[in-house]
């Protein structure tokens, strides 16, 4: 069946990472691509212009929008589904450029998704199924109370003409898009299909994971989460209470295993609103 299926993803600072995931695609079928450049940085936007120049004759549709400053991971990707919905596509595959397909066609995703009457596929490399619980701000196996289920933002599928609306809250720069996500599907009452077959996913490949950048984002998208899965003000408070010592004990763990004091010190500076540099 012919379909038309585009893929968004985010360049940051890591070209052949993106370009293996951009060769995967094509060789799953799909042949509507569009990057965007998160990097704002002159050496890495001219290895991923060249690059992509040497893909343009093996991809019916690719193209690179480059932007001046990084502007985090949701608006990065709105920005590619504002330019994709230009062209009606049926399908939108969003993916983390360190996630790549391994002998998977899209073909055998969307009829699984079409069969189970569904408009949204997580494919992530764990293969199973997750609830986030809102009050303490972990994934668990079962549905706790406070819980509903998760949908991995490393590859989703999901169809776009029936969710034309749909992106991403660009208050969220790095980390908990998903799980905001996740909360507005779930409300809604949309099936997500769980899908066996999964992308293999280098996730915490690059160093800003160990770096006060990425401890500052991941706590502050808790915090963020608190707010915005809350349904009143005491049950915003009692999330802030249950979460905070999860937070602090994630941080404390991950401050001896890295042997650094970033992780603590992004959950101190995390309930503020600041700018650090990746």
């Amino acid at each position: 069946m012919n379909r038309h299926i585009a893929a968004a993803l985010i360049n940051y600072k890591n070209t052949p990472l993106t370009i293996r995931c951009i060769e995967s695609l094509k060789e799953s079928g799909i042949n509507d691509i569009i990057v965007i450049d998160n990097s704002a940085d002159a050496e890495e936007q001219n290895k991923i212009e060249v690059a992509v120049q040497k893909l343009e004759n093996e991809v019916d549709a690719i193209r690179l929008i480059v932007l001046s400053e990084n502007a985090g991971f949701s608006k990065g990707i709105n920005i590619a589904i504002e330019k994709l919905s230009v062209t009606e596509p049926q399908y939108i595959l969003l993916i983390n450029n360190d996630a790549y397909f391994s002998g998977i066609s899209i073909d055998l995703l969307i009829n699984e998704m079409e069969q189970q009457g569904a408009e949204f596929l997580s494919c992530a490399e764990s293969n199973r199924r997750f609830f986030y619980n809102r009050y303490l701000g972990i994934l668990t196996r079962k549905a706790l109370p406070g819980s509903f289920q998760y949908l991995h933002g490393s590859c989703i599928l999901y169809h776009f003409q029936k969710n034309k609306e749909l992106r991403f809250d660009e208050e969220f720069f790095l980390y908990g898009e998903d799980v905001e996500l996740s909360w507005r599907i779930s409300k809604e009452h949309k099936n997500i299909v769980f899908s066996k077959l999964c992308v293999e996913h280098e996730g915490g490949a690059s160093s800003i994971s160990r770096s006060l950048f990425y401890e500052y984002h991941i706590n502050r998208g808790h915090y963020l989460l608190a707010k915005k899965l809350s349904r009143n003000t005491p049950d915003y408070l009692i999330s802030l209470v249950m979460k905070f010592p999860v937070l602090l004990a994630r941080s404390i763990y991950r401050s001896i295993k890295t042997v650094s004091l970033f992780p603590l010190f992004g959950f101190f500076l995390s309930p503020f609103e600041i700018t650090l540099r990746a």
